[in-house]
């Protein structure tokens, strides 16, 4: 299977996931472990997102050492890109 298509199959889950209401139930829980604040400066909203730290676990599998809560300016920063 080439790269380019491993690659959308890989982001069509991650859209998939993203959207469930399981992901929605995990980002809950983290922004309430992290007290609705941003991780990196202490900012709170009011755009927090939750970001994957890594996705060796991703899918429902996360752990909450996987992800990290960041405003959007500091999510901004991590992936070096605007959202």
């Amino acid at each position: 299977m080439c790269a380019e298509l491993k690659r959308d199959i890989r982001q069509r889950r991650y859209d998939k996931f993203m959207a469930s209401v399981e992901w929605w139930i995990i980002r809950d829980l983290k922004l309430s472990i992290a007290g609705y604040r941003c991780e990196e400066c202490n900012a709170e909203g009011p755009v927090l997102d939750v970001h994957h730290l890594t996705y060796d676990r991703f899918g429902g599998d996360e752990r909450m050492t996987d992800l990290q809560v960041l405003c959007r300016p500091c999510h901004n920063k991590a992936h070096g890109r605007k959202f």
